[in-house]
């Protein structure tokens, strides 16, 4: 470029010099070279080197301009390219931390509902199975197979929530436990959803108040619901601190139930120790969990809540007017000895000789 202009500069020095010679020329050789040496043959060589150095400057400015975008199209790439990487990095640095702060958050509500004289549900189910096996070898009283009749068929088979209270007595205990200990069974097996409560042999110094009762429930629930966001737990977190009455924890156990579309909950009533069933008078375990199925469906929540309390001297049921036992109240009376299916045909399964249907689940 430099070399171009340099040359359009030399050119027109040239011409300069050529136009101060035909100044100092007097009017008589002015005359003549007029005729001789006319004008458009004096300069028209030096204006078309001119008109030839400016194009070529013009093409070498044109070329540089368009080498110089390029380059700088380049340099916008690469900084875009950058700045893409960078806003990847934090985002996924920022997924992690939301990520590692709901699991803290989960964890800190585990820790919080978990610290429960009982063990783990998991533990409950094997000595309460272990103990059904003990139980087996010995002979029991004959009792009607309640679970045929059609009050627990209709419990079973419903597509809305409900609830059944099995009432038995201390001769029919262990056909009230072994039931619970084999609905459990058959419902994983089956890949149904449950939580449970159940008593085993051992455990008469440390039964639970109503309040533990529902935290072992809702730890459960939380346990196997899909993952909650770190959004829902920021929420919840201070309210399962801040929940002391049962009431609060029955709405708490609503929340953590919402997740599922159908889920069964099998209860020992006996697991409450009569002086500390409820803090409240007031409270009544069997009316709150109506109150839940309400609360679920005013907020048009599908879940599907199937409750089982089974109870053998408890006097929980007997709060209960004639109306309602007759709705919800299943008796254990005394007749044919029953036998408790367990078997799991396809996919379905057998909850004493009523089927939870997998569509339901």
């Amino acid at each position: 470029m430099k070399e171009s202009v340099s040359e359009i500069y030399a050119i027109i020095v040239r011409f300069l010099i050529r136009a101060k010679d035909w100044l100092d020329e007097g009017k008589l050789m002015r005359a003549v070279h007029s005729v001789l040496r006319p004008s458009e043959l004096y300069y028209d060589d030096l204006l078309e080197e001119l008109q030839v150095a400016t194009q070529n400057a013009t093409n070498i400015a044109i070329a540089a301009a368009q080498a110089e975008q390029r380059d700088m199209h380049l340099t916008l790439l690469e900084v875009k390219k950058l700045i893409t990487t960078h806003q990847q990095l934090n985002a996924a640095a920022q997924l992690n931390t939301n990520r590692a702060l709901s699991d803290l958050q989960f964890s800190q509500i585990l820790t919080h509902i978990t610290n429960i004289p009982l063990e783990t549900p998991e533990k409950c189910l094997q000595l309460a199975a272990l103990d059904r096996k003990r139980r087996l070898r010995k002979t029991r009283a004959p009792f009607g197979a309640f679970w045929t009749t059609p009050q627990f068929m209709a419990w079973n088979h419903g597509t809305v929530s409900s609830l059944i209270m099995i009432r038995g007595n201390f001769m029919s205990r262990d056909l009230v436990k072994s039931f619970l200990v084999d609905a459990v069974e058959c419902s994983r097996s089956s890949d149904v959803p449950v939580i449970w409560a159940l008593r085993y042999p051992g455990m008469v110094e440390s039964r639970l108040s109503t309040v533990e009762l529902l935290k072992y429930l809702t730890s459960q629930a939380l346990k196997q619901c899909a993952e909650p966001t770190e959004g829902s737990l920021a929420l919840s977190c201070s309210r399962y601190q801040r929940s002391s009455t049962e009431n609060d924890w029955v709405k708490l156990l609503a929340d953590s139930l919402s997740g599922f579309r159908c889920i069964y909950i099998l209860v020992d009533v006996e697991l409450l120790h009569p002086d500390l069933e409820s803090l409240s008078k007031e409270f009544s375990l069997p009316h709150a969990l109506l109150a839940l199925f309400r609360e679920l469906s005013e907020r048009r929540v599908q879940t599907i809540v199937k409750v089982a309390l089974a109870s053998y001297g408890s006097v929980m049921f007997d709060g209960f007017g004639n109306q309602e036992a007759r709705s919800f109240i299943i008796p254990v009376r005394a007749g044919k000895r029953g036998v408790v299916p367990t078997q799991v045909p396809g996919r379905s399964k057998v909850l004493r000789t009523g089927r939870l249907r997998k569509g339901q689940a």
